[in-house]
């Protein structure tokens, strides 16, 4: 079987307040730490996944930030206010500020 080269594909997301780009690609994360410091990202990035998501994408992830990844539990279930609190919680406790940057996985 041949080698297969994925292109990279870019969707535009419109929402009622912005539109913004979505880059789906193999080894599209590898590319992310440049891309951060193009549109000039605050160099504190914060990383928020599941302990599972994480297992899968932490190395390339670490490259991204430096700082502990905030991990939440998988599931429905757990997208309410009481993990946001959780993740204000975790933010607060590495000292992050308006300057610092959310990566979300």
């Amino acid at each position: 079987m041949p080698n297969v080269v994925a292109v990279p594909v870019t969707v535009e997301v419109r929402t009622a307040s912005a539109t913004y780009p979505i880059e789906i690609g193999a080894g599209a994360a590898s590319a992310l730490p440049a891309l951060l410091d193009t549109v000039r990202a605050p160099a504190r990035r914060f990383v928020v996944s599941t302990a599972h998501v994480w297992g899968l994408h932490g190395d390339t992830m670490s490259a991204v930030a430096r700082e502990e990844p905030i991990l939440l539990p998988d599931g429905e279930r757990y997208k309410n206010v009481a993990t946001v609190t959780g993740i204000y919680h975790a933010l607060i406790k590495a000292s992050a500020d308006r300057a610092s940057c959310l990566i979300a996985l």
